[in-house]
């Protein structure tokens, strides 16, 4: 039976989040502006006039801690990843895990933002400051020496580091208005079902100036506003359309196109997921807690993707092809059944890596790596057979050990670590199957990481006399 929504029928409650970002005065320093952030919050019955929806829309933002006056300086960076890409990877002398370029030149690394405003404003670093400030003509009369105030500079006057357009690392100075400015909408309707999105909703968002949302959150019932306001959202890169109970994905997600960097499908009933080739610069993925079981091949279209997160699905054989999505850094699969890991041979961005109940984290150049595990999720617990301690990483380990997958370096790092935080991981090590030729196939490896994590973990291994001769009886791949 259809509903009422659905028919055309408006749902029972609407609600509306507009979060500003902005500048407050500084108790301390009138000339010296806070950046601050304040939310919008209006929550209305369907059958409430627009009339009064607008006034308590106009009562709250006057309750909003802004200054409207005077002029603030912003400071933009544009980051070019793709200049920092590596076409393969290897152990660096120092213990690290390092990328390098084609032709043995090094990629780009990124610079740490203190080092990067120093180099633009010298010594002192980037320090926020306001022109004018409280009324024009007051300031003006009190202080001589005020700088008068500029015209907004509309993002025109860029400038390059060094001088040299070609830079990774583009700047930019901009004059602008000191008046808040709407980064994130989200707009929700309880009972809804269909794509009919009430008058006062479309009434409410034309007192929002849109031009600076980066982030629209839409729940079940109002996905019809993406196709509505695509053109009001020129800067919206985050498509959030999680909790709304969908079985599909609608249409209307895909309006934006390529716009979107991140689009995030959690907390649905999501059996499969569609085709995202419309949304070609994706860099984000999110779709945790659904009921998926496989994924589309045409996945690799979206070669720009950092991170895919699938925690909490029906996952089997997640056919991820690492070789077409070589930039991805972040793959969660947290409490999925997986029977079989994608090749990993060329994830070499690849620093967060989550499996059943194990958690796995690095930094950039692997120095630093952190495992954790968790309770077996309830989902697993029958395939499992309990959650006790000394059986935490079996599962992680049957399935590593079943391929080649264990010779990545992140999950190299991984074994050795677990290995020697106790005993009764090495015995998990060696009762797994295959788990002791893998550890000997990955001392074979071309990549030193590799073997030198392997090693490690081999090492454990043999400090325990009866894991010591199991290492003996064992056969070389």
């Amino acid at each position: 039976m259809a509903s009422f929504f659905g028919m055309g029928r408006a749902p029972h409650q609407l609600s509306l989040r507009v979060t500003y970002e902005g500048y407050a005065k500084n108790p301390e320093d009138p000339d010296a502006p806070i950046p601050r952030e304040g939310t919008l919050a209006v929550d209305w019955e369907a059958a409430e006039e627009t009339s009064a929806v607008l006034e308590r829309i106009d009562a709250q933002m006057r309750t909003l801690p802004f200054n409207h006056k005077g002029q603030v300086v912003a400071l933009r960076l544009d980051v070019d990843d793709r200049a920092g890409s590596a076409s393969n990877a290897s152990a660096s002398p120092n213990g690290g895990y390092a990328g390098n370029g084609a032709n043995g030149i090094g990629a780009h690394q990124r610079t740490s933002s203190g080092n990067l405003l120093k180099d633009v404003f010298g010594a002192g670093g980037l320090t926020s400051f306001l022109l004018g400030g409280g009324d024009d003509d007051e300031a003006s009369s009190a202080d001589p020496k005020r700088p008068p105030k500029l015209p907004p500079s509309e993002g025109k006057g860029s400038g390059v580091l060094d001088g040299n357009p070609n830079q990774p690392v583009r700047t930019q100075l901009v004059v602008q208005e000191c008046r808040p400015r709407a980064v994130r909408v989200e707009v929700r309707a309880a009972n809804a079902g269909g794509n009919t999105v009430p008058a006062s909703v479309h009434a409410a968002l034309d007192k929002v100036d849109l031009t600076a949302v980066h982030t629209l959150a839409l729940g079940e019932g109002c996905h019809g506003l993406v196709v509505d306001l695509k053109d009001r959202m020129k800067s919206v890169r985050t498509l959030d359309l999680g909790g709304g109970g969908l079985v599909a994905v609608p249409e209307e997600a895909f309006a934006l196109g390529p716009r979107v960097r991140e689009l995030i499908l959690d907390d649905n009933k999501l059996t499969s997921l569609p085709s995202l080739t419309r949304m070609p610069k994706l860099r984000r993925l999110s779709a945790e807690n659904n009921q998926l079981r496989e994924l589309r091949g045409d996945l690799r279209e979206c070669a720009e993707l950092r991170e895919v997160s699938l925690e909490g699905n029906k996952l089997t054989r997640p056919a991820l092809d690492m070789k077409a999505l070589r930039n991805l850094e972040i793959l969660r699969l947290f409490d999925n059944p997986v029977e079989h890991l994608p090749e990993m041979h060329h994830a070499h961005e690849l620093r967060t890596l989550t499996l059943f109940n194990v958690r796995i984290s690095a930094d950039r150049d692997m120095r630093e790596v952190e495992v954790t595990s968790e309770d077996i999720p309830s989902t697993l617990a029958a395939a499992f057979g309990g959650a006790r301690d000394e059986r935490a990483y079996s599962m992680f380990f049957s399935l590593v050990f079943r391929q080649s997958s264990c010779q990545h370096p992140l999950l190299a790092k991984a074994i050795a670590l677990i290995a020697r935080k106790k005993r009764a991981n090495c015995e998990a090590i060696c009762n797994t199957e295959g788990g002791l030729q893998q550890l000997l196939a990955m001392v074979l490896s071309a990549d030193v990481f590799v073997v030198r994590e392997a090693s490690t973990a081999l090492a454990t291994l043999g400090s325990y006399p009866e894991l010591a001769r199991k290492l003996v009886d064992t056969k070389a791949p």
